[in-house]
C-alpha cells in the first residue's frame, strides 16, 4: 500500500460516508475496495470508524485535505492510472454492484473537483 493509495481510499470512503452512516452493506463494499487496493483490514476499519466519527462535514474535509493536496501532486497519468485500474477491478469482478460503480464515479467526480479547484 503506498501513501496515495491510502488517500484515495479515505476519499472514497468519504463519499460513501458523507451522510455519516455506512450501513452493513456498503461496509462489506469499502471493504472489498479496501481490499483491492491492497489497503490492510485494519486500516480499512479505522478509517471507516473515522469517518463516522466527524460531527460535520467540515471535521471531515479538514481531516482529508493533505489526502486531496497529495493526490492533486501527482501526475495526471498517475491518477488515471490507479482510476483505470480500479475501475478494471469493479468491472471484472463477478460481484459488481451498481453501488460500487457509483461509488467509483463519484470518487473520481470529487477528485476532479478537488485537483482544478
Amino acid at each position: 500500500m503506498t501513501p496515495i493509495q491510502l488517500s484515495f481510499f479515505k476519499i472514497t470512503v468519504a463519499i460513501a460516508a458523507v451522510d455519516n452512516n455506512i450501513d452493513d452493506y456498503e461496509a462489506r463494499r469499502i471493504r472489498d475496495i479496501g481490499k483491492k487496493m491492497e489497503i490492510p483490514g485494519d486500516i480499512v476499519d479505522q478509517v471507516i470508524k473515522k469517518m463516522l466519527s466527524f460531527d460535520s462535514e467540515k471535521d471531515m474535509v479538514e481531516w482529508l485535505s493533505s489526502d486531496i493536496v497529495a493526490i492533486s501532486r501527482q501526475s495526471k497519468g498517475v491518477r488515471q492510472s490507479m482510476l483505470d485500474s480500479m475501475n478494471r477491478s469493479a468491472k471484472n469482478d463477478g460481484d459488481v454492484c451498481p453501488d460500487e460503480a457509483s461509488l467509483l464515479k463519484q470518487c473520481m467526480k470529487a477528485w476532479s473537483i478537488s485537483i482544478n479547484e
